[in-house]
C-alpha cells in the first residue's frame, strides 16, 4: 500500500511538471501580473497603517471585491484570451486605484471660537480638491488654456467660516457642520450633487441643543452678548431681563441708552401726577446711570418735557454722556401736547450747555426744543447727521450750519419757524438727505436748492412754497404733503414746475391736495415729458375730486413698476374746480382710457387701510380688469370702525368680492391681509 501510494504522489508530481512545461506563458503573465499588482512595496507599519484605515472606509471594501471578481474570471479564461485579458485587468486594477485617490475624505476637527467665528486647530489634509491649513484653505482646481491644455490653478480660501460655507454650497464635498460642543462632524452625501446648505447647518445645530435643553447664549462671552443687547431699543434691552439670570443685568451695560418721560408719564393723566411721576423718572435715571460702568456710550437720547425745575439733573445726565465720549446726543424737551399742525410757535424750554459746543466728536446731534449759540457751532466739524426741531432757525443759521459742517449728510428741520429762504448751494456739500417738515416760512416762501450733488432724499411737509430745484439729476426719491393747506388756491402751475424739476427721481409720494390741484395746471392730462417713477405712493381718500390727478399721475408716469394706495381721510375743498366736466360714477367704467403703464410695467399694487367703499372698488376693478402686467395685488384691511357699522368683517367680505373679477393678467395674485 505504502509503494503505491508513493507511485501516484510520483505521478502526480510528473503530470504538474508536465503541465507547467505546457503553460509556460500563463506563469509569465502570473509572475507579471503579481509585479504589475505588487510592483509598490511596503513596510509591514506602512501596511498595517493602510489596512487600518480601509477597514475603515466601505470604499476599500468595495475595492478589494472587484479586484477578488478580477481575479475569478481570469482563471476561466481560455489560454488563447489571457495575454488580452491580462493587459484589460491591469488597466481594470489601475482604474480602481485611481477612482479611490480621487474619493474626497477627509475630516476636520477643532474648535469654533463663537467671539471670532474663525476655524482653528484644523489639522492639515490634502485631498484632490485642495490643502487645509490653521491659517488657509487650498484649493486646486484645472482650467483650460487657450491651446486647450489643462493647468491647475490653486486658490486661497480663509479659514473663515462664511467663505468655507460658501465655498462648500458651490462645491461637490462632504459638508462639515458644526455639532455639539462646538466641535466638528462630518457627514457623507449620497451623491456629488447634493449639498447642505446653512440653513440646514442651523437646524441640525438647533437640534442638538434642544435635546440637550442648552441655552446657545450660555456658550456666548459676555463681550458678545453686551454687543447683541446694544442693537435693541432701550425698552425692549430692558424687557430681556425676565429671559433668565444671565440677562438679569445685561440690559444695564447697552451702549444704546434711551431715556423717555413717556416710559412714566401718561399725557393724559393730572398734573398734580404727572408732576409727581416726572420726579420718579428723573430719580430713575440718576440711578441708572450712576450703576452703570461701560467706558463708552455710542448713543444717548433724553425725552423730558417742562425741565424747568429739573435743570441740574439734566445737565449731570448730559455731562455723563459726554464723558462716556459718546457719538450720538439726542435731547428733545419739547411738550408731547404740541400739534405739529398748530400755527403757534413755542419758546425753547432748555439752553443747550456750553460744553457740549466742546464735545468735538459728535456724528449725530438731535436738538428740539433747544436755544443754541450760532457760533459755537463751528466745532461740530465731525458731525453728520442733525436734526432741529421747535426752534428759531433764520437765513443764516442755517447757512452757518452748511458751512460749518462740511461732512453733513442728513439734515431734517422740523416745525421750526422764522425762516425766510432755505438756500442750498454748496457744491462740496455731501448732504444726501434734506427733510422740512410743517416750518414755517415768511410769505412767500422760497426753497432754492441749486447746486446738491449727492441729494438722494428730498422731503417737504407744509404750506406750498416756491421752489427753484436745479441740477439734483441724482435725487432718487421725493416726498411732499401739502396736508397744511386749508383752502383750493390756484398753485397747480408752482406743483407742475415742481414735478417737472423732480425729473429723476424713481420714488415718489404725493398728497391727495396735490391729487386734486395738478389737474388745474397748464397740463391738465399728463406732464410735459414722461417722469422716471417706478414707485408711485398716493396718500389718497380715492375721492371724486382726487380722479383726475390720480389719472394725471398714470399718464405721467409710463415706466410705474410699483403703484401703493395710502388711504387715509378725505380733505375735501369745497371751492374744488374739475377741469373737466364728469360724472364720478361712470369714471373708471365708460369711456376708460388704458395707460401705457396699466398695460406694459405695473406688476405691484398695495392698499393699505381698505374699507370696501364704491370708489375703492371701482378704481380696483379698473386695474385688475385692465391690468395686463399685474402679479400681486394686497389688500390691508382698515382697523378703524366708521359711523356706518363698518368693521373688519365687513372690510374682509367686501375684499372677498374683489377675487370674483375677471383678470387681465394670469399671474396675477390677490392677498388679503
Amino acid at each position: 500500500m505504502e509503494r503505491a501510494s508513493e507511485k501516484e504522489r510520483i505521478s502526480e508530481r510528473e503530470m504538474g511538471g508536465d503541465r507547467k512545461e505546457r503553460q509556460p506563458g500563463r506563469d509569465d503573465t502570473n509572475s507579471k501580473s503579481s509585479r504589475g499588482r505588487h510592483e509598490r512595496s511596503v513596510s509591514p507599519s506602512d501596511r498595517h497603517h493602510r489596512n487600518r484605515h480601509r477597514s475603515r472606509s466601505p470604499a476599500s471594501n468595495s475595492t478589494a471585491r472587484d479586484k477578488c471578481l478580477i481575479i475569478g474570471c481570469f482563471v476561466f479564461l481560455s489560454r488563447d484570451d489571457q495575454d488580452d485579458s491580462v493587459a484589460k485587468m491591469k488597466a481594470a486594477e489601475e482604474a480602481l486605484e485611481t477612482k479611490q485617490k480621487q474619493k474626497p475624505t477627509f475630516e476636520l476637527s477643532g474648535k469654533l471660537a463663537a467671539e471670532t467665528n474663525r476655524v482653528r486647530e484644523v489639522n492639515d489634509r490634502s485631498t484632490k480638491h485642495g490643502t487645509y491649513s490653521p491659517d488657509f484653505w487650498q484649493v486646486e482646481k484645472e482650467q483650460p488654456d487657450a491651446d486647450g491644455t489643462l493647468t491647475k490653478q490653486v486658490r486661497t480660501i480663509p479659514l473663515n467660516l462664511n467663505d468655507i460655507m460658501n465655498f462648500l454650497r458651490k462645491t461637490p464635498l462632504n459638508f462639515v457642520i458644526a455639532a455639539k460642543s462646538m466641535s466638528y462632524c462630518t457627514r457623507t452625501l449620497p451623491n456629488d450633487s447634493e449639498i447642505l446648505t446653512s440653513k440646514e447647518c442651523v437646524s441640525m445645530k438647533l437640534k442638538v441643543t434642544m435635546a440637550n435643553n442648552k441655552d446657545l447664549f450660555m456658550e456666548l462671552p459676555q463681550c458678545l452678548l453686551h454687543i447683541i443687547i446694544s442693537f435693541l431699543p432701550f425698552k425692549e434691552a430692558a424687557r430681556t431681563s425676565i429671559l433668565s439670570k444671565l440677562w438679569l443685568n445685561l440690559w444695564c451695560s447697552t451702549r444704546n441708552i434711551e431715556f423717555e418721560e413717556s416710559f412714566f408719564v401718561n399725557p393724559e393723566e393730572s398734573d398734580a401726577t404727572k408732576v409727581m411721576k416726572r420726579k420718579v423718572f428723573i430719580d430713575f435715571v440718576q440711578q441708572w446711570i450712576g450703576n452703570y460702568c461701560e467706558p463708552c456710550v455710542d448713543k444717548f437720547a433724553l425725552a423730558f418735557s417742562k425741565p424747568g425745575q429739573f435743570v441740574a439733573d439734566i445737565e449731570n445726565f448730559i455731562s455723563f454722556a459726554l464723558a462716556k465720549t459718546v457719538g450720538g446726543l439726542s435731547l428733545d424737551f419739547s411738550d408731547p401736547t404740541w400739534m405739529e399742525d398748530d400755527t403757534k410757535n413755542h419758546e425753547p424750554l432748555f439752553d443747550l450747555p456750553s460744553h457740549v459746543y466742546e464735545h468735538g466728536v459728535l456724528e449725530s446731534l438731535k436738538l428740539f426744543s433747544c436755544k443754541i449759540d450760532r457760533s459755537a457751532l463751528k466745532n461740530f466739524g465731525l458731525l453728520k447727521d442733525l436734526s432741529l426741531g421747535w426752534m428759531e432757525l433764520d437765513e443764516k443759521s442755517i447757512k452757518a450750519l452748511l458751512q460749518y459742517c462740511p461732512l453733513l449728510e442728513n439734515l431734517s428741520l422740523t416745525k421750526c419757524w422764522n425762516i425766510e429762504h432755505f438756500i442750498l448751494s454748496e457744491p462740496s456739500l455731501l448732504l444726501r438727505k434734506l427733510v422740512i417738515d410743517k416750518c414755517s416760512f415768511h410769505e412767500p416762501g422760497w426753497i432754492y436748492l441749486e447746486i446738491a450733488p449727492r441729494l438722494r432724499f428730498f422731503k417737504y411737509s407744509g404750506r406750498v412754497a416756491s421752489f427753484d430745484l436745479d441740477y439734483l439729476c441724482c435725487l432718487e426719491e421725493a416726498d411732499l404733503d401739502f396736508g397744511l393747506e386749508s383752502s383750493f388756491r390756484d398753485v397747480g402751475d408752482l406743483l407742475y414746475k415742481l414735478l417737472l424739476d423732480l425729473f429723476s427721481v424713481t420714488i415718489l409720494t404725493v398728497c391727495s391736495f396735490m391729487l386734486q390741484v395738478i389737474p388745474n395746471s397748464e397740463e391738465p392730462q399728463s406732464t410735459e415729458f414722461p417722469l422716471n417713477v417706478r414707485h408711485l405712493t398716493l396718500k389718497t381718500a380715492l375721492h371724486s375730486h382726487e380722479f383726475y390727478g390720480i389719472t394725471f399721475f398714470l399718464n405721467s408716469c409710463p415706466l410705474l413698476e410699483t403703484l401703493t394706495i395710502e388711504l387715509c381721510p378725505a380733505r375735501v375743498f369745497p371751492d374744488y374746480e374739475p377741469p373737466f366736466e364728469f360724472s364720478p360714477v361712470d369714471f373708471w367704467t365708460k369711456n376708460l382710457i388704458v395707460y401705457k403703464c396699466i398695460h406694459h410695467t405695473l406688476k405691484m399694487v398695495e392698499v393699505k387701510g381698505f374699507k370696501g367703499t364704491l370708489n375703492e372698488f371701482m378704481v380696483l376693478q379698473y386695474l385688475i380688469c385692465l391690468g395686463r402686467a399685474m402679479e400681486r395685488l394686497n389688500l390691508s384691511i382698515s382697523k378703524e370702525t366708521d359711523d356706518n357699522g363698518g368693521n373688519v368683517e365687513l372690510y374682509r367680505a367686501r375684499a372677498q368680492m374683489l377675487l370674483q373679477l375677471k383678470k387681465a393678467s394670469k399671474k396675477l395674485q390677490i392677498s388679503i391681509y
